[in-house]
């Protein structure tokens, strides 16, 4: 005989549950009570936790390398790309083995356009997909302080230093 049970978990829960089962026959003996089955209906979808730099409270040049990573609620995978506050666009960043972190590599240039104080990120695009299914990057970034990378202090500077004049001795 087949039995049915419903259970009911709302949208960004998570709750584990414990079934055993036993029969009892129209004589009225009992079966066994099974082994336990324990399983966890988890709903709650991917959060971006945290932006983070690798450079902080300075100033870089040309040639400078920011790891800028970013920390999930979830094993996660996808494709990001994050847009600069210097019209520069960073992708094809790397996940940690454990799918929780992403890290983008910006190398500064030498362009006049890539000067900006304070670097900030402007905006993330691109999808990630966890085990509840595919999420837009940019429903999961908010342009605040602790997710811009504002509070890192790191400004970016490719102008040259020049010489307006000179006179010999």
């Amino acid at each position: 005989q087949n039995i049915k049970t419903d259970l009911t978990v709302g949208a960004g829960s998570k709750q584990s549950f414990a079934i055993s089962v036993y029969q009892t026959d129209i004589a009225g003996n009992r079966s066994p009570v099974s082994d336990t089955l324990e399983f966890t209906v988890d709903t709650n979808k991917t959060r971006l936790l945290a932006v983070k730099s690798s450079k902080s409270n300075e100033t870089c040049t040309t040639g400078a390398v920011i790891d800028i990573t970013l920390e999930f609620s979830r094993s996660t995978s996808g494709n990001i790309s994050i847009a600069l506050n210097n019209n520069k666009t960073i992708s094809g960043g790397n996940w940690s083995n454990d799918g929780f972190v992403y890290t983008a590599t910006y190398t500064v240039g030498n362009a006049v356009g890539e000067t900006k104080s304070p670097l900030q990120i402007t905006g993330i695009s691109g999808t990630v997909r966890d085990d509840l299914g595919t999420q837009s990057m940019s429903a999961l970034w908010s342009n605040t302080d602790d997710m811009n990378l504002s509070s890192y202090n790191v400004s970016i500077d490719t102008i040259a230093p020049s010489i307006s004049s000179f006179v010999p001795n």
